[in-house]
């Protein structure tokens, strides 16, 4: 790898690691988390999907 493309990648990943840190100190939720968040979502939509569907039997 020549020395400028080594500077690059360097310089690209400091880059990275700053913006994860910025992003965490101020608590932006990760791709992980969304994921997460949306199954927890659908499971209590299925909950109170079987909730409302046993209360009008």
């Amino acid at each position: 790898m020549e020395r400028g493309e080594e500077e690059q990648s360097q310089f690209k990943t400091f880059i990275q690691e700053q913006v994860s840190r910025i992003l965490h100190d101020l608590h932006v939720p990760s791709g992980k988390d969304v994921t997460e968040l949306k199954l927890r979502i659908a499971a209590l939509e299925g909950k109170i999907a079987e909730l409302e569907g046993s209360r009008t039997e």
